[in-house]
């Protein structure tokens, strides 16, 4: 947690209050969140407009003015806000990037295992932690994800955990996608056929528009606004129940 849908609905609800607003000032308050070089982090960054917001698999992306993009992982608990400048600091809030309009975007991560970097709009594809990104569902082939399984011994859920053969599956939808496809979560990954392959890619399309469909799903403490839960987690079929 989060998935490919609480990113995207990350992605959905701060686009209106980011695009176009200009960047003045960064406060680190846990200097450990950012993953590349701190001091070119906050001097880039300084004046620059976010003008695109945008998801690759897990990951959020903030496409700047400047030839920079703005890369987070949110891991298990983090969450991005945008609140008034006034609003009173939280426990939790690792970094604040001061906006010009008197607002602030906002990191929260209870357990601090989320990170931001910055990277070069011309390279950030090419260099971690995007280089060995599988593609997502929506474009990788059956022959493509068949041959990725074929590579691994791991049964089939710990192999589509694995991003690298293809992004966006996390426990909650990768169980829901074999429960939706009837396939065995104990099968090993080389066993599983071509037909099966385009299966679960099928599966993974339907259950993760749903799951977009309803702003994720809320199973601890995912809110994608000040106390504005995902809706998914009613929907789903055997995440978190007992069989």
């Amino acid at each position: 947690m989060p998935e490919l849908p609480e990113v995207e609905t990350f992605k959905k609800a701060l686009e209106p209050a980011l695009l176009n607003r200009t960047i003045l000032s960064i406060n680190l308050i846990y200097e450990k969140t950012i993953s590349t070089n701190k001091d070119e982090f906050l001097s880039i960054l300084k004046n620059k407009k976010i003008t695109k917001l945008g998801r690759k698999g897990k990951f959020l992306l903030f496409f700047l003015s400047s030839p920079y993009v703005l890369i987070s992982h949110l891991r298990m608990e983090g969450k991005f806000f945008v609140e008034p400048k006034e609003e009173k600091r939280k426990k939790h809030d690792l970094v604040e990037f001061n906006l010009d309009n008197d607002t602030k975007l906002v990191y929260n991560d209870v357990r601090k295992f989320g990170f931001i970097g910055l990277y070069k709009a011309s390279s950030y594809l090419k260099d971690s932690p995007l280089s060995n990104l599988g593609k997502e569902p929506f474009e990788i082939s059956k022959e493509e994800l068949f041959i990725g399984l074929h590579k691994r011994k791991a049964e089939i859920k710990e192999a589509l955990l694995d991003q690298t053969i293809m992004s966006g599956l996390g426990n909650i939808y990768d169980d829901e996608v074999l429960f939706d496809c009837k396939i065995n979560p104990r099968t090993p990954s080389n066993q599983i056929s071509l037909s099966q392959a385009q299966n679960i890619i099928s599966s993974s399309i339907k259950i993760l528009n749903k799951a977009i469909e309803k702003n994720g799903s809320t199973i601890k403490s995912f809110h994608f606004k000040e106390n504005q839960n995902g809706d998914m987690q009613n929907f789903l079929k055997v995440y978190g129940k007992e069989h």
